[in-house]
């Protein structure tokens, strides 16, 4: 319903300096008037109003600094007044009671955004945007967020739509007007076709890239029991986070820990050593070990450079995947001789005097930097519901090429066509249904 009038805290409720408190709707400066003794609807649009805020009885809550903004020029489209209180448990709650007794209802989570949404201030990918940035967690992140907040995707995606909405009023035009267009035209709409194809499925190779700037890469420090494993995470993440001992088999399961590394997030873990084990727990640790290893962006493959490397574990380390890296450890005590025929990046590290660590930390970010840079797409697709109505749409226009191509009537095409237009309507939110936009706006916070 979007009649009634929402409030809610913007900021946590916790001791601060100053606590945003909002309204929005059509009684918005009507109950901010009843709490300032009527200044917010005497002020001009967008100005700030001093005042005390009252309850019913005239007791004083607070002394607070108001805005009103005044529908549409609002983030709501609304009527809307922020109050700009102390900061306090006390004082907002005490605040937000005298809103609702005043006819506001409490905001449901995201309902500001949502209501923003219904009254056209932004599409979906807007809005999904809004709490990319809020809960960005590198700089990486927070800039790809605000890309899509100024609508560089929306703009891409209806792009795409237009486009073959044209197409598909070329095919009902050839139908309806046959003398007019000229008969058969099959060859050149299936040549934009192509070219609107091309342009999807380059759009969906930029989601890898997507995952690593929103979630971070993952990475697992794995190798023999003993080769410093632990030592690693520990000099990485600058704590003591792992149990260091000189018993094989200290560690039993992974242990995963998140590190900004230049701007990207990686997601780390220190699994349990490689070897055979009569030892159940540990068995069951390096089988999880195993496991984990076959699905990281990085394999950091730990060698003790104080022993001899034997042959077995050299082909192990040929056959590992082209994203390993191999590390020899504890050169503090040795200068390893490293084969020429590994086929991996190889880095010397002493994780035990944080020597090397850096250097190894700045390879990969290089490495991830050079990945992200193979990306065709100007746009970037971090979201998993923009990605799976991506490749419908890219489905659905494979379909309708294939027809064109069989030379069928071009009409036959143009439900897939109309198809793949709806998937992409579904992204910024054209065509998508009520469960949908109430889904994504769950994972907001009140007040936002």
């Amino acid at each position: 319903m979007l009649y009634d009038t929402i409030a809610a805290p913007a900021t946590k409720n916790i001791q601060s300096a100053v606590s945003v408190i909002r309204l929005s709707g059509e009684q918005a400066v009507a109950i901010g008037d009843a709490l300032l003794g009527g200044k917010l609807s005497k002020a001009a649009d967008r100005s700030l109003v001093y005042g005390k805020i009252r309850d019913k009885d005239g007791n004083i809550l607070d002394d607070c600094l108001a805005v009103k903004m005044i529908s549409p020029k609002s983030y709501t489209g609304e009527d809307t007044v922020e109050f700009y209180c102390h900061g306090g448990k006390t004082v907002t709650e005490c605040v937000m009671r005298e809103l609702l007794k005043n006819g506001a209802r409490l905001a449901e989570k995201g309902e500001f955004t949502k209501r923003a949404f219904l009254n056209g201030k932004m599409d979906l990918t807007q809005a999904e945007a809004v709490i990319d940035a809020i809960g960005a967690e590198t700089k990486s992140a927070l800039l790809m967020a605000q890309e899509n907040l100024d609508g560089k995707l929306r703009h891409k995606i209806d792009g795409l739509r237009s486009r073959i909405m044209t197409e598909i009023m070329h095919i009902l035009a050839g139908n309806d007007f046959p003398d007019e267009t000229g008969g058969n035209h099959n060859d050149v709409i299936l040549s934009r076709l192509k070219v609107i194809l091309n342009d999807i499925s380059s759009l969906l190779t930029s989601y890898d890239k997507g995952k690593i700037l929103k979630d971070g890469f993952t990475a697992a420090i794995c190798g023999k029991p003993n080769v410093g494993k632990s030592s690693l995470l520990n000099a990485i993440l600058e704590e003591d986070r792992a149990i260091v001992t000189d018993i094989e088999g200290t560690t039993r399961d992974v242990i995963t820990e998140r590190i900004d590394i230049g701007g990207y997030m990686m997601n780390i873990a220190d699994t349990a050593g490689l070897r055979e084990s009569s030892d159940i727990v540990e068995q069951a640790g390096i089988l999880k070990s195993y496991q984990y290893i076959e699905q990281v962006d990085y394999i950091l493959y730990l060698l003790d450079a104080s022993k001899e490397l034997d042959a077995e574990e050299t082909e192990y380390i040929k056959k590992l995947p082209a994203h390993t890296v191999v590390i020899y450890n504890k050169t503090d005590l040795n200068t390893p001789k490293i084969p020429d025929d590994f086929g991996k990046k190889v880095y010397c590290i002493s994780a035990k005097n944080n020597e090397g660590v850096s250097e190894l930390l700045d390879g990969i970010r290089e490495d991830i930097e050079a990945r992200l840079e193979q990306s065709e797409s100007e746009e970037t697709l971090f979201s998993e519901r923009h990605y799976q109505a991506l490749l419908m749409a890219e489905e659905s226009l494979q379909r309708a090429i294939s027809t064109l191509r069989m030379n069928l009537e071009a009409d036959i095409c143009s439900i897939d066509l109309e198809d793949a237009a709806s998937y992409l309507g579904e992204i910024t939110g054209t065509t998508v249904n009520d469960e949908v936009i109430d889904n994504i706006f769950k994972n907001f916070c009140i007040g936002k």
